[in-house]
Protein backbone atom coordinates (compact mmCIF):
# COMPACT_ATOMS: atom_id res chain seq x y z
CA UNK A 1 0.00 0.00 0.00
CA UNK A 2 1.62 3.23 -1.17
CA UNK A 3 -1.28 5.66 -1.08
CA UNK A 4 -4.61 5.92 0.74
CA UNK A 5 -7.39 7.88 -0.94
CA UNK A 6 -9.41 9.52 1.82
CA UNK A 7 -11.85 10.92 -0.76
CA UNK A 8 -13.25 7.40 -1.21
CA UNK A 9 -14.12 7.09 2.47
CA UNK A 10 -11.01 5.20 3.58
CA UNK A 11 -10.25 5.83 7.27
CA UNK A 12 -7.42 4.82 9.59
CA UNK A 13 -9.37 1.83 10.92
CA UNK A 14 -9.44 0.42 7.37
CA UNK A 15 -5.64 0.52 7.23
CA UNK A 16 -5.32 -1.10 10.66
CA UNK A 17 -7.66 -3.91 9.65
CA UNK A 18 -5.86 -4.35 6.32
CA UNK A 19 -2.49 -4.80 8.04
CA UNK A 20 -3.89 -7.00 10.82
CA UNK A 21 -5.91 -9.39 8.66
CA UNK A 22 -3.09 -9.47 6.10
CA UNK A 23 -0.78 -10.66 8.87
CA UNK A 24 -3.29 -13.31 9.88
CA UNK A 25 -3.54 -14.51 6.29
CA UNK A 26 0.25 -14.86 6.07
CA UNK A 27 0.18 -16.81 9.36
CA UNK A 28 -2.34 -19.17 7.78
CA UNK A 29 0.09 -20.03 4.99
CA UNK A 30 3.09 -20.05 7.38
CA UNK A 31 4.83 -17.06 5.81
CA UNK A 32 5.73 -15.72 9.23
CA UNK A 33 8.27 -13.12 8.08
CA UNK A 34 5.61 -11.39 5.98
CA UNK A 35 3.06 -11.75 8.79
CA UNK A 36 5.43 -10.10 11.26
CA UNK A 37 6.05 -7.23 8.83
CA UNK A 38 2.33 -6.44 8.58
CA UNK A 39 1.73 -6.76 12.33
CA UNK A 40 4.68 -4.40 12.85
CA UNK A 41 3.11 -1.81 10.53
CA UNK A 42 -0.27 -2.14 12.21
CA UNK A 43 0.96 -1.58 15.76
CA UNK A 44 3.29 1.27 14.73
CA UNK A 45 0.53 3.29 13.08
CA UNK A 46 0.56 6.75 14.73
CA UNK A 47 -2.41 7.21 17.05
CA UNK A 48 -3.61 9.50 19.81
CA UNK A 49 -5.64 6.69 21.44
CA UNK A 50 -5.04 2.98 21.81
CA UNK A 51 -6.70 0.73 19.25
CA UNK A 52 -7.95 -2.81 19.92
CA UNK A 53 -6.66 -3.79 16.47
CA UNK A 54 -3.15 -2.47 17.18
CA UNK A 55 -3.17 -4.24 20.56
CA UNK A 56 -4.15 -7.54 18.91
CA UNK A 57 -1.41 -7.01 16.30
CA UNK A 58 1.16 -6.53 19.10
CA UNK A 59 0.16 -9.84 20.70
CA UNK A 60 0.49 -11.73 17.44
CA UNK A 61 3.74 -9.91 16.62
CA UNK A 62 5.34 -11.25 19.81
CA UNK A 63 4.30 -14.85 19.09
CA UNK A 64 5.30 -14.71 15.42
CA UNK A 65 8.69 -13.29 16.44
CA UNK A 66 9.15 -16.25 18.77
CA UNK A 67 8.39 -18.58 15.86
CA UNK A 68 10.81 -16.84 13.49
CA UNK A 69 13.67 -15.78 15.79
CA UNK A 70 13.04 -17.55 19.06
CA UNK A 71 12.96 -14.17 20.83
CA UNK A 72 11.28 -10.77 20.77
CA UNK A 73 12.89 -7.67 22.23
CA UNK A 74 9.74 -5.79 23.24
CA UNK A 75 11.79 -3.00 24.83
CA UNK A 76 13.11 -1.75 21.49
CA UNK A 77 9.84 -1.60 19.53
CA UNK A 78 9.29 2.18 20.11
CA UNK A 79 5.51 1.90 19.91
CA UNK A 80 3.13 4.88 19.92
CA UNK A 81 2.72 6.17 23.47
CA UNK A 82 -1.03 5.52 23.44
CA UNK A 83 -0.39 1.82 22.85
CA UNK A 84 2.56 1.61 25.24
CA UNK A 85 0.36 2.81 28.12
CA UNK A 86 -2.15 -0.05 27.84
CA UNK A 87 0.34 -2.91 27.32
CA UNK A 88 1.15 -3.62 31.00
CA UNK A 89 -2.53 -4.13 31.74
CA UNK A 90 -3.76 -5.81 28.56
CA UNK A 91 -0.69 -7.67 27.21
CA UNK A 92 1.27 -8.71 30.28
CA UNK A 93 1.26 -12.36 29.23
CA UNK A 94 3.00 -11.58 25.95
CA UNK A 95 5.68 -9.42 27.56
CA UNK A 96 6.39 -12.29 29.97
CA UNK A 97 6.59 -14.80 27.10
CA UNK A 98 9.08 -12.57 25.26
CA UNK A 99 11.14 -12.13 28.43
CA UNK A 100 11.17 -15.88 29.14
CA UNK A 101 12.40 -16.60 25.62
CA UNK A 102 15.18 -14.02 26.01
CA UNK A 103 16.19 -15.18 29.50
CA UNK A 104 15.42 -11.81 31.14
CA UNK A 105 13.32 -11.16 34.30
CA UNK A 106 9.57 -11.32 33.76
CA UNK A 107 7.99 -7.83 33.65
CA UNK A 108 5.01 -9.04 35.71
CA UNK A 109 7.28 -10.23 38.54
CA UNK A 110 9.24 -6.98 38.48
CA UNK A 111 6.05 -4.92 38.79
CA UNK A 112 4.71 -7.24 41.50
CA UNK A 113 7.89 -6.87 43.55
CA UNK A 114 7.74 -3.08 43.26
CA UNK A 115 4.11 -3.04 44.40
CA UNK A 116 4.92 -5.33 47.31
CA UNK A 117 7.69 -3.03 48.50
CA UNK A 118 5.39 0.01 48.29
CA UNK A 119 2.35 -1.50 50.04
CA UNK A 120 3.99 -3.87 52.48
CA UNK A 121 2.33 -7.08 51.39
CA UNK A 122 -1.45 -6.44 51.78
CA UNK A 123 -4.09 -7.89 54.08
CA UNK A 124 -5.19 -11.45 54.74
CA UNK A 125 -8.63 -10.66 53.31
CA UNK A 126 -7.06 -9.55 50.05
CA UNK A 127 -5.00 -12.74 50.01
CA UNK A 128 -8.17 -14.81 50.48
CA UNK A 129 -9.88 -12.94 47.64
CA UNK A 130 -6.88 -13.55 45.41
CA UNK A 131 -6.90 -17.24 46.31
CA UNK A 132 -10.57 -17.48 45.38
CA UNK A 133 -9.91 -15.74 42.07
CA UNK A 134 -6.99 -18.06 41.40
CA UNK A 135 -9.14 -21.13 42.08
CA UNK A 136 -11.86 -19.92 39.72
CA UNK A 137 -9.32 -19.12 37.03
CA UNK A 138 -7.64 -22.51 37.43
CA UNK A 139 -10.96 -24.28 36.94
CA UNK A 140 -11.76 -22.27 33.81
CA UNK A 141 -8.29 -22.64 32.34
CA UNK A 142 -7.98 -26.41 32.36
CA UNK A 143 -8.62 -27.03 28.67
CA UNK A 144 -6.20 -24.38 27.37
CA UNK A 145 -3.50 -25.41 29.82
CA UNK A 146 -3.91 -29.07 28.84
CA UNK A 147 -3.54 -28.23 25.14
CA UNK A 148 -0.41 -26.16 25.79
CA UNK A 149 0.94 -28.73 28.25
CA UNK A 150 0.65 -31.56 25.74
CA UNK A 151 2.63 -29.56 23.18
CA UNK A 152 5.34 -28.61 25.68
CA UNK A 153 5.56 -32.16 26.99
CA UNK A 154 5.83 -33.57 23.48
CA UNK A 155 8.66 -31.16 22.64
CA UNK A 156 10.47 -31.94 25.89
CA UNK A 157 10.08 -35.69 25.39
CA UNK A 158 11.37 -35.59 21.81
CA UNK A 159 14.48 -33.71 22.97
CA UNK A 160 15.00 -35.61 26.24
CA UNK A 161 14.97 -32.27 28.05
CA UNK A 162 13.07 -30.65 30.94
CA UNK A 163 10.62 -27.84 30.30
CA UNK A 164 12.29 -24.60 29.21
CA UNK A 165 11.52 -21.20 30.83
CA UNK A 166 9.36 -20.32 27.81
CA UNK A 167 7.37 -23.54 28.14
CA UNK A 168 6.78 -22.97 31.85
CA UNK A 169 5.54 -19.41 31.28
CA UNK A 170 3.41 -20.63 28.37
CA UNK A 171 1.66 -23.05 30.71
CA UNK A 172 0.91 -20.23 33.16
CA UNK A 173 -0.63 -18.03 30.47
CA UNK A 174 -2.23 -20.70 28.28
CA UNK A 175 -5.77 -19.60 29.12
CA UNK A 176 -5.03 -15.91 28.46
CA UNK A 177 -3.49 -16.68 25.09
CA UNK A 178 -6.35 -19.04 24.22
CA UNK A 179 -8.90 -16.33 25.08
CA UNK A 180 -7.13 -14.04 22.60
CA UNK A 181 -7.35 -16.73 19.91
CA UNK A 182 -3.56 -17.14 19.79
CA UNK A 183 -3.08 -20.60 21.29
CA UNK A 184 -2.18 -22.07 17.89
CA UNK A 185 0.63 -19.54 17.44
CA UNK A 186 1.90 -20.20 20.96
CA UNK A 187 2.05 -23.94 20.34
CA UNK A 188 4.00 -23.32 17.13
CA UNK A 189 6.40 -21.07 19.06
CA UNK A 190 7.03 -23.86 21.56
CA UNK A 191 7.73 -26.35 18.78
CA UNK A 192 10.04 -23.87 17.00
CA UNK A 193 12.03 -22.87 20.10
CA UNK A 194 14.78 -25.49 19.87
CA UNK A 195 14.89 -25.37 16.07
CA UNK A 196 15.55 -21.62 16.18
CA UNK A 197 18.38 -22.14 18.67
CA UNK A 198 19.98 -24.68 16.32
CA UNK A 199 19.56 -22.33 13.34
CA UNK A 200 21.34 -19.65 15.32
CA UNK A 201 24.46 -21.82 15.48
CA UNK A 202 24.61 -22.10 11.67
CA UNK A 203 25.09 -18.32 11.46
CA UNK A 204 28.13 -18.42 13.74
CA UNK A 205 29.92 -21.73 13.20
CA UNK A 206 30.95 -23.79 10.17
CA UNK A 207 31.46 -26.99 12.18
CA UNK A 208 30.28 -28.02 15.63
CA UNK A 209 30.09 -31.21 17.61
CA UNK A 210 26.71 -32.71 18.47
CA UNK A 211 27.58 -32.23 22.15
CA UNK A 212 28.21 -28.49 21.67
CA UNK A 213 24.95 -28.02 19.75
CA UNK A 214 23.03 -29.92 22.42
CA UNK A 215 24.54 -27.70 25.12
CA UNK A 216 23.80 -24.43 23.33
CA UNK A 217 20.30 -25.43 22.21
CA UNK A 218 19.30 -26.84 25.58
CA UNK A 219 18.87 -30.43 24.38
CA UNK A 220 19.70 -33.14 26.89
CA UNK A 221 21.50 -35.67 24.67
CA UNK A 222 23.49 -35.96 21.46
CA UNK A 223 21.03 -38.52 20.12
CA UNK A 224 18.12 -36.10 20.57
CA UNK A 225 19.93 -33.23 18.84
CA UNK A 226 20.92 -35.55 16.00
CA UNK A 227 17.26 -36.48 15.45
CA UNK A 228 16.36 -32.79 15.46
CA UNK A 229 19.09 -31.95 12.92
CA UNK A 230 17.98 -34.76 10.61
CA UNK A 231 14.40 -33.43 10.64
CA UNK A 232 15.59 -29.87 9.98
CA UNK A 233 17.79 -30.94 7.07
CA UNK A 234 14.96 -33.01 5.61
CA UNK A 235 12.56 -30.04 5.78
CA UNK A 236 15.11 -27.69 4.18
CA UNK A 237 15.48 -25.44 7.23
CA UNK A 238 19.26 -25.83 7.32
CA UNK A 239 22.04 -27.29 5.14
CA UNK A 240 24.27 -29.59 7.15
CA UNK A 241 26.12 -32.89 7.11
CA UNK A 242 26.53 -35.09 10.19
CA UNK A 243 29.61 -37.26 10.48
CA UNK A 244 28.73 -40.59 12.09
CA UNK A 245 32.44 -41.20 12.71
CA UNK A 246 33.25 -38.35 15.08
CA UNK A 247 29.87 -36.74 15.74
CA UNK A 248 30.78 -33.47 14.02
CA UNK A 249 28.25 -31.38 12.12
CA UNK A 250 29.34 -29.32 9.10
CA UNK A 251 26.99 -26.48 8.19
CA UNK A 252 26.88 -25.72 4.45
CA UNK A 253 27.08 -22.23 3.01
CA UNK A 254 23.74 -20.48 2.53
CA UNK A 255 24.38 -20.22 -1.21
CA UNK A 256 24.10 -24.00 -1.43
CA UNK A 257 20.37 -23.60 -0.93
CA UNK A 258 20.07 -22.10 -4.42
CA UNK A 259 21.21 -25.20 -6.26
CA UNK A 260 18.09 -25.93 -8.31
CA UNK A 261 15.77 -24.07 -10.66
CA UNK A 262 13.03 -23.52 -8.07
CA UNK A 263 15.36 -21.78 -5.61
CA UNK A 264 16.95 -19.70 -8.35
CA UNK A 265 13.50 -18.60 -9.52
CA UNK A 266 12.63 -17.59 -5.95
CA UNK A 267 15.88 -15.61 -5.70
CA UNK A 268 15.16 -13.82 -8.99
CA UNK A 269 11.66 -12.98 -7.79
CA UNK A 270 13.03 -11.42 -4.60
CA UNK A 271 15.56 -9.37 -6.56
CA UNK A 272 12.76 -8.14 -8.85
CA UNK A 273 10.66 -7.15 -5.81
CA UNK A 274 13.55 -5.18 -4.33
CA UNK A 275 14.13 -3.40 -7.65
CA UNK A 276 10.42 -2.55 -7.84
CA UNK A 277 10.51 -1.28 -4.25
CA UNK A 278 13.37 1.07 -5.18
CA UNK A 279 11.46 2.36 -8.20
CA UNK A 280 8.33 2.96 -6.09
CA UNK A 281 10.33 4.88 -3.47
CA UNK A 282 11.92 7.04 -6.16
CA UNK A 283 8.49 7.81 -7.65
CA UNK A 284 7.07 8.76 -4.25
CA UNK A 285 10.04 11.01 -3.55
CA UNK A 286 9.47 12.90 -6.82
CA UNK A 287 5.75 13.24 -6.04
CA UNK A 288 6.56 14.67 -2.62
CA UNK A 289 9.03 17.16 -4.08
CA UNK A 290 6.29 18.51 -6.38
CA UNK A 291 3.49 18.30 -3.82
CA UNK A 292 1.62 21.65 -3.57
CA UNK A 293 1.07 21.11 0.15
CA UNK A 294 4.77 20.52 0.77
CA UNK A 295 5.81 23.52 -1.35
CA UNK A 296 3.31 25.73 0.48
CA UNK A 297 4.60 24.56 3.86
CA UNK A 298 8.17 25.28 2.81
CA UNK A 299 7.25 28.81 1.65
CA UNK A 300 5.41 29.52 4.91
CA UNK A 301 8.34 28.19 6.93
CA UNK A 302 10.83 30.35 5.01
CA UNK A 303 8.60 33.43 5.38
CA UNK A 304 8.32 32.90 9.13
CA UNK A 305 12.10 32.48 9.38
CA UNK A 306 12.66 35.70 7.42
CA UNK A 307 10.17 37.57 9.59
CA UNK A 308 11.84 36.30 12.76
CA UNK A 309 15.28 37.33 11.49
CA UNK A 310 14.00 40.82 10.58
CA UNK A 311 12.40 41.18 14.02
CA UNK A 312 15.60 40.19 15.77
CA UNK A 313 17.57 42.69 13.63
CA UNK A 314 15.18 45.52 14.62
CA UNK A 315 15.48 44.61 18.30
CA UNK A 316 19.28 44.69 18.01
CA UNK A 317 19.14 48.19 16.51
Amino acid sequence: VWQIDRDNGVIIEDWLCYAYYGGMAYCGVRQFDEARRLFHRCMHTPASAASAVALAAYKKYVLVSLIVDGKCNTGSLHLPQALEIVLPRHAEAYADLAAAASGTPLPSETRRNKRGKRHGGGSAAADNDNDADDDAAAAANGEARAACSSTAAAVAASLDAPLSPLERVALDYASVVARDGNLGLLKQALVAEQRVKVKRQTKTYLTMSLAAIADRAGVASEAAVERLLVRMVASGEINAKISAKDGMVAFADACAAFGDAAHLAALNERIARIAQLGADMERLEKELELSPALLKAQIVQESEADALAASMALDAD
